[in-house]
């Protein structure tokens, strides 16, 4: 998370408000078939099987076809 962020921030990102517009937003959702949860993060992120353009994403990546 630390590693997004400051790539975030490198790249001119200001973070205003929380859930407001953003010109770039960095996701760490999954990491293979490992499940980490350190107080600041988790993964896989808890709204993955929720959000469609995270699956379509995943699925390229994975050469499926969705």
């Amino acid at each position: 998370l630390t590693h997004c962020r400051r790539i975030e921030a490198e790249r001119g990102r200001a973070r205003r408000e929380r859930w407001g517009p953003r010109t770039l937003d960095l996701d760490s959702v999954r990491y293979g078939d490992m499940t980490v949860r350190p107080p600041d993060l988790t993964i896989p992120h808890p709204e993955l099987p929720n959000r469609d353009f995270w699956q379509r994403e995943i699925a390229e990546l994975e050469g499926e076809h969705v």
